[in-house]
């Protein structure tokens, strides 16, 4: 689809610029319909979603340092500093044969989502990121993270999207 085809643009520019050039890029997207969503991302982006006060890692990153910390090798806060922590193993532009994950999730009212890209969740653990997503809307969320990413050194590139579950499900 949409990913798909950015992908195949993507090698389609970097072999014009060069043998060996790759112009990549993660993605984290959600899609959402009736009581259910689908998430879906290549690379380190994350889609969390936030219900009764606890955040939950949705996602999980394709990167070298994540496979580390599943195996128990490395803490949460070891692979933060590990000198490979941004080696990722998918992103969209990567390969021609691009693998999306994708899981489905249930929705209900008053659900919140975020969409981040590493940026973000290098600068604010979980505690601070649930405390910021448990008041205001989306659009306050959204100002509030990045005020809060931004005051710091802010070492990545930062992007994020908070979308409220508002109107009652049919």
């Amino acid at each position: 689809s949409q990913i798909l085809s950015v992908n195949r643009q993507l090698i389609q520019i970097a072999q014009a610029s060069g043998p060996g050039t790759v112009i990549g890029s993660t993605v984290a997207a959600l899609v959402a319909e009736g009581r259910q969503c689908v998430c879906l991302w290549a690379g380190d982006s994350r889609v969390y979603g936030f219900r009764g006060g606890k955040l939950s890692r949705l996602t999980r990153d394709h990167s070298q340092v994540e496979e580390l910390v599943e195996r128990g090798h490395l803490s949460a806060a070891e692979a933060m500093q590990h000198p490979e922590a941004n080696v990722i193993y998918r992103a969209v532009g990567q390969d021609e044969d691009l693998e999306v994950d994708a899981i489905v999730y249930d929705i209900h009212y008053r659900d919140k989502f975020m969409l981040c890209t590493d940026g973000l969740t290098k600068e604010l653990d979980d505690t601070e990121i649930a405390t910021i997503l448990a008041s205001g809307d989306c659009h306050e969320n959204c100002r509030d993270l990045m005020d809060r990413v931004l005051g710091r050194e802010c070492r990545d590139n930062v992007a994020v999207i908070v979308v409220d579950i508002n109107p009652p499900l049919d």
